[in-house]
Formats: structure tokens, C-alpha cells, sequence
């Protein structure tokens, strides 16, 4: 059995809470990211990353081919499931322009991200 932190199962024994299970939401993984000291937290559901851009053409042909992806709705659930996450630590103005750039979501972004489409969380 799995427990949450500080639980005491029937056989004594007390189990840590697993990390997926401490930040099951987009937003509880963002707000880890700027706990840990990372100065911008940037971040998107799967599925939006694979629409709006994130993940190239050819990378989403190659996944439209995958068996086990043949039903749509399971993928589309699947995708939902998960999220990308990208944490930037800036130390000194030298680095601020470079993390506000990677951690952007305009039509400059390098990694893709849309506004709208994900969420920015500063510290």
C-alpha cells in the first residue's frame, strides 16, 4: 500500500508520500520549481504542447503511428495526464534576459510555449 506522509499502515510501518503524489497538478509542479529556487517556472499539459507547437510535425507523425495510440480519446487522456516543465535559475542581470527569453511564451519563444497555453509563475 501507498501512504501519504506521516500515515501508519497496519503494519506499523510509516511510508513517505511519492513525489508524483505530492504535485499531481501542473500548478503544485510549478510551485515546486520556484520552492527549490528557480526564478521563473514555465509550464504546459502535454496535450497543449502537442497542438500549439511544442512538439514539431514530424514528432507528432511518428506518435500518430504508434499502436498503441490508436484510439484517440486513450491518447488525448494520456496527454492530458502529464505536463512539461521548465525551471530557470538567473544569477546577476547577465542571465535575467536569457531565462526571461527561454521562459517566455510569445511568438519568440525558443521552446514553443503560446501564451495562453501555459502557465508563468516568477518568484
Amino acid at each position: 500500500k501507498r501512504g501519504i506522509t506521516g500515515q501508519t499502515h497496519e503494519d506499523g510501518e510509516r511510508r513517505e508520500q511519492l513525489s508524483l503524489e505530492r504535485t499531481p497538478t501542473l500548478s503544485d509542479h510549478l510551485e515546486k520549481l520556484n520552492k527549490s529556487g528557480f526564478d521563473i517556472a514555465l509550464g504546459c499539459h502535454m496535450m497543449d504542447a502537442y497542438d500549439y507547437g511544442i512538439v514539431s510535425i514530424d514528432d507528432r507523425r511518428r506518435a500518430a503511428r504508434c499502436e498503441m495510440l490508436d484510439e484517440l480519446e486513450e491518447f488525448v487522456l494520456l496527454m492530458r495526464h502529464y505536463c512539461l516543465c521548465v525551471g530557470v535559475h538567473s544569477t546577476g542581470d547577465r542571465y535575467k534576459a536569457a531565462a526571461a527569453t527561454l521562459c517566455s511564451d510569445d511568438k519568440d519563444s525558443p521552446i514553443g510555449f503560446q501564451e495562453g497555453r501555459c502557465t508563468i509563475v516568477h518568484s
